[in-house]
């Protein structure tokens, strides 16, 4: 007996000295994330921090004016998981028309597929369009051109509290939802717009930001963005990191202040407006709803690079 509590106590001393070690090193850190990532010991590294953003509580009503000063992250999302999966999801909404469907492949490029399928496309048509033209597809589509696809989710998801009114104070009422669905290793370029919320229901996803501090179109900015596409786009960042600046002494803005965050089922993105952002979703079928506010005018185009679209 004494020996076999001897030899227990040892193994366990032994775990828990390489667990330890494992976690020291920052390996340890969400073994599913590391896998997805494909460099576990770089991934470990990232998802060491798994987010730089302050946390709030979904209801909790200090993260309005935290919103306004940059990105925050809302836990606690109230949004039924299971009818989320992409076969509950397709049974009830697959047939819906999608008008003005597009996605983005790796390169960042849009794919409009309203030509090739007629003046609509359904859910399911789309996503299995997008799907044999490669992986690493992102679908968006948004109230302002799909109403009625919005109308039959709408009550499937529900505005965070500390958000509900946040948005519209000051008269500013002009707000687009947005329905997202991502492939795994989908990404989204660097961007700006609006103050804009993101709630995964389904996945994980990646985020990058800047303040808008940054400038986007000076001559560094706009080498950052073409290292960015040349590298690989956002989802190279978990492999190799973002591409450093050049220095101000090339024209470069020197070190740029990252914030990153790993978003969780559950979990929603806030920013205010003109944070420049970009994404890398982990997994298939990574799915989000959320709002973005509207210029009166219309929003402005991303960012150019010598006149591609940098995102």
């Amino acid at each position: 007996m004494v020996v076999r509590v001897k030899t227990a106590a040892l193994g366990l001393a032994i775990m828990g000295g390489c667990l330890l070690a494992q976690l020291l090193r920052g390996t340890a850190v969400r073994p599913a994330v590391l896998r997805a990532a494909g460099s576990s010991a770089q991934a470990g590294r990232a998802a060491a921090h798994t987010c730089d953003f302050p946390r709030f509580r979904a209801s909790d009503p200090a993260a309005v004016a935290a919103a306004q000063e940059g990105p925050v992250l809302l836990t606690g999302w109230d949004t039924p998981y299971r009818i989320w999966s992409e076969r509950a999801f397709m049974a009830r909404h697959g047939g819906l028309p999608q008008p003005k469907p597009f996605a983005e492949d790796f390169t960042g490029t849009p794919h409009t597929l309203d030509a090739r399928s007629g003046a609509n496309v359904t859910t399911r048509e789309f996503l299995a369009v997008a799907r044999a033209e490669g992986a690493h597809r992102l679908l968006f589509t948004y109230s302002r051109n799909n109403p009625a696809f919005f109308e039959a989710i709408g009550s499937e998801w529900s505005h965070p509290v500390a958000i509900a009114d946040s948005m519209r104070r000051g008269g500013r009422t002009v707000l687009d939802t947005q329905f997202s669905a991502a492939e795994r290793m989908a990404q989204h370029y660097f961007h700006d717009h609006r103050e804009a919320w993101l709630g995964l229901v389904r996945g994980r996803k990646w985020w990058w930001m800047m303040s808008p501090d940054w400038d986007a179109q000076s001559a560094g900015g706009k080498a950052f963005l073409r290292r960015t596409k040349q590298q690989g786009g956002s989802c190279s960042f978990l492999r190799d990191g973002p591409p450093e600046p050049a220095p101000p002494a090339l024209g470069g803005e020197g070190a740029l202040k990252w914030r990153r965050c790993l978003q969780l089922p559950g979990e929603v993105v806030w920013f205010p407006d003109a944070w420049w952002h970009a994404t890398c979703s982990l997994d298939h079928w990574t799915v989000g709803v959320g709002e973005q506010i509207m210029d009166p005018n219309g929003l402005a185009g991303p960012p150019q690079v010598d006149g591609v679209d940098a995102r």
